[in-house]
């Protein structure tokens, strides 16, 4: 009976002693490689009913898993490539998901020996509780359209080196599946409510560069204002009644452009106002002018509109 148990225990200590053996010793090189959980990009659905979340690595290609909160079963992987900083979206209804997919990690290795063009970013749009997933290439920025939920919006990377900072801006109809596209798109945003999509546009030349407004129930844009200037900082209303935007305007006498402010309320029939320092003179420090580094903004009351100022600098005369 002791010779049985001692011939067990030898045989369960070799057999542990085998499985040891082929496991792989853990070196710090493996370190870069671990996944772990990027809390930045842990979302919520607003009905509370899916958690979606990013995990990723130093070295490694990362995932997107998305999960029913109460159904353990529906938990899918998506691979996103390579990424610090997953980008995730639900839309405010609930019935869409939006994210990135990146380079992989040999990607973009391969790419930074052979010095190759840019790699570009794409979007997975899905619909949740369903299998389609439609993906969209060469994506910068994407944004669904606040609480109404019935558009994405996707700004598309910027091709060639020209003057111009606007690409293309992709609307997609989620009901319909239907895609347009408006050209030269520097910045866009969606009000709160979602009805109404402001945006700049930065063209060539500044050629019809101006700030534009798109009112989406009845797929109709107006041109708020265009100008040979440069066209920025839009910045909604908590309640996404009014938004207001910087105009700079260069001037070779000095090193920074000179501001100005911006303001559209009654968005159906949009009132425009527009601030110009430059011609206030007193109530204007004609030795500042609005600064384009802080985004400005309405009060509360939709009266007054604030913005950030700086001094002027002259440019430095070349010398004979």
């Amino acid at each position: 009976m002791y010779k049985k148990i001692l011939a067990i225990w030898v045989l369960c200590f070799l057999t542990s002693f085998a499985i040891a053996q082929e496991k792989k010793p853990m070196t710090w090189q493996d370190i870069p490689t671990w996944k772990y959980m990027q809390g930045a990009s842990f979302e919520v659905s607003p009905d509370g009913q899916w958690i979606a979340y990013g995990m990723v690595a130093l070295e490694a290609d990362g995932e997107v898993i998305l999960q029913k909160v109460n159904d353990p079963e529906s938990k899918k992987t998506f691979k996103i490539g390579s990424t610090n900083f997953p980008s995730i979206e639900f839309s405010k209804d609930s019935k869409w998901m939006a994210f990135k997919e990146y380079p992989t990690f040999s990607e973009k290795k391969a790419n930074e020996k052979s010095k190759g063009k840019p790699l570009r970013d794409k979007l997975i749009l899905l619909e949740l509780g369903k299998e389609e997933k439609k993906t969209f290439e060469n994506v910068s920025s994407f944004s669904f359209n606040g609480d109404a939920s019935t558009h994405l919006a996707i700004n598309l990377a910027k091709e060639g080196n020209g003057d111009a900072k606007g690409s293309d801006l992709l609307i997609y109809h989620l009901k319909s599946e239907k895609a347009q596209n408006m050209g030269n798109v520097s910045e866009f945003s969606f009000n709160k409510s979602g009805t109404h999509l402001a945006y700049v546009v930065d063209a060539a030349n500044k050629s019809g560069n101006g700030v534009y407004l798109m009112n989406l129930a009845s797929n109709s844009t107006a041109i708020l204002d265009s100008d040979k200037a440069s066209y920025q900082s839009l910045n909604w209303t908590e309640k996404g009644e009014a938004f207001a935007a910087l105009k700079m305007v260069e001037d070779k006498k000095y090193k920074q452009d000179h501001g100005k402010v911006i303001g559209v309320k009654n968005l159906n029939n949009p009132q425009v106002t527009v601030y110009d320092a430059q011609k206030d003179s007193t109530g204007f420090d004609q030795s500042y002018t609005i600064s384009g580094n802080q985004r400005p903004m309405w009060s509360e009351d939709l009266t007054r509109l604030f913005y950030g100022i700086r001094p002027l600098v002259l440019a430095k005369k070349e010398e004979p």
